[in-house]
């Protein structure tokens, strides 16, 4: 599993991430997603992770900031709900095109909001008609797979 580093601007092992933010003892290697959840005040994302060893797997429990997760206008836990409000819907796609339309300038400069919205699906620090259809296309895989 990886995640994006916002310092080295690309993605790593997980482990590796949680030890550069101070959690050690957590492996670098595969590590498998078992639970996630942000914090009741929205702070902390809360994770148990689960080592991929076929031979004895080991569980972990992580705790970061969001703010270790800051990816510039790329939402931190889900790139496709743009608008952050939980879910992945049409509203996220259209959200980019409207933004679009009122700047076709497609860079972003700083970063968004803590609360959004998240325009740049693809991560490229660009908001782009790619980015909405990114949300196109994942509301698409959505319903094939009946979610």
């Amino acid at each position: 599993m990886s995640i994006y580093d916002p310092g080295d601007e690309k993605l790593i092992a997980l482990g590796a991430f949680l030890n550069g933010v101070g959690l050690t003892g957590v492996p670098d290697g595969p590590l498998e997603l078992i639970d996630l959840e942000l914090s009741n005040d929205g702070q902390r994302l809360l994770m148990l992770l689960q080592t991929q060893a076929s031979s004895e797997s080991r569980q972990f429990a992580a705790s970061i900031d969001v703010d270790e997760l800051d990816r510039g206008w790329q939402h931190p836990w889900n790139r496709y709900d743009v608008n952050n409000d939980g879910t992945v819907s049409p509203l996220d796609a259209l959200h980019v095109i409207n933004r679009l339309a009122r700047n076709p300038d497609n860079t972003l400069a700083g970063s968004a909001s803590p609360d959004g919205p998240f325009y740049d699906v693809d991560g490229n620090d660009r908001a782009t008609p790619l980015d909405a259809l990114l949300v196109i296309n994942q509301l698409s895989r959505s319903v094939a797979n009946g979610r």
